[in-house]
């Protein structure tokens, strides 16, 4: 049985009675019914991966395997099932297939099976169609490591429905040429209206706020070449001679269409950290609880295509932040 003391502190205003302090065992797992979950993004620019696992209390040191029995995707576009095979993992179970391809445009149903519990998991959900991104840009802030950047794009024609979008931002240090350093995602922020406007997206009142890892934002049936900003600190260290510095790096640039339950279920999760991080002056907001596209289960079943670009950006030195 899994428990957890809390402090409860009674402060008794209006009188003389000072502070009491009272230790309360509160048991996690009183009631807790673990269920099967499963997390998979489709794109074509990858292989099929899913990952079953059962949910656990909080704070739990027990994690189990929920006991497999099948696994199947189809694609709804041309009426072909593929059969997904397991990999047991410390943790979870690798539901994986080399032969299904994912292409943009096509339409999958995804139905698992598991013995115990017994439950059967079953989403469909589609893959956007690629947006090219028109042109790319990064400027430096002045005296700062932080990096302004820029893309241009013109979304698809979707006629009286609602594009759904990401950016997402890598990087990758190419001062040292005798190193392989491999991408990293990093966080991002902006300034524009479309961004700032979704609800995930933190206040600027909100103290401490949780830099989101990626941007999402939504278009209702646009024509006209979109331009989105963005804002991400570049990796930096503090010499003697230059003071603060950036290193030379490479920057990745995705532009992610995404399926609207993607949208929905990425969204969610950014608006459950901010609300578990709570705020310095406001304290804790209200539980927050992240979307799920799965019939029978918990997690997301979703879909994206990408485009990318790539730019070199110069290490500065003489920086004040």
């Amino acid at each position: 049985m899994k428990k957890i003391s809390v402090i409860i502190t009674a402060i008794l205003l209006f009188s003389n009675c000072g502070l009491e302090l009272t230790k309360v065992d509160v048991d996690l797992e009183k009631d807790f019914i673990p269920q099967v979950a499963i997390t998979t993004f489709l794109t074509p620019d990858s292989v099929v991966n899913l990952k079953l696992v059962m949910t656990s209390a909080a704070f739990s040191v027990k994690k189990t395997n929920p006991t497999f029995k099948s696994a199947t995707i189809e694609s709804l576009s041309d009426n072909q099932t593929y059969i997904l095979s397991q990999s047991i993992q410390k943790s979870y179970i690798q539901l994986h297939s080399e032969e299904l391809k994912p292409i943009a445009g096509g339409i999958y149903k995804m139905r698992i099976e598991t013995q115990n519990p017994i439950a059967v998991l079953e989403s469909v959900d589609t893959i956007p169609i690629k947006t090219p991104i028109l042109t790319a840009e990064i400027l430096a802030v002045e005296k700062s490591s932080n990096q302004l950047g820029r893309i241009t794009f013109k979304p698809n024609k979707n006629i009286n429905r609602t594009n759904y979008y990401e950016i997402v931002i890598f990087e990758r240090l190419t001062t040292n040429k005798t190193t392989v350093n491999k991408f990293q995602q990093i966080s991002i922020t902006s300034n524009d209206q479309i961004i700032t406007r979704e609800d995930y997206y933190p206040s600027l009142l909100l103290i401490g706020a949780y830099e989101p890892h990626s941007l999402l934002f939504r278009l209702a049936s646009p024509t006209e070449v979109v331009s989105i900003g963005f804002i991400y600190r570049a990796a930096s260290a503090f010499g003697n001679a230059e003071g603060r510095y950036t290193f030379d790096h490479e920057t990745k640039i995705e532009l992610r269409p995404v399926s609207y339950a993607y949208f929905r279920y990425k969204t969610s999760f950014y608006k459950q950290i901010n609300a578990a991080n709570g705020d310095l002056l406001y304290g804790m907001a209200a539980p927050v609880t992240v979307t799920s596209n799965i019939k029978g289960g918990l997690g997301i079943f979703a879909g994206y295509c990408k485009s990318d670009t790539t730019i070199s950006v110069a290490g500065r030195t003489g920086l004040k932040e």
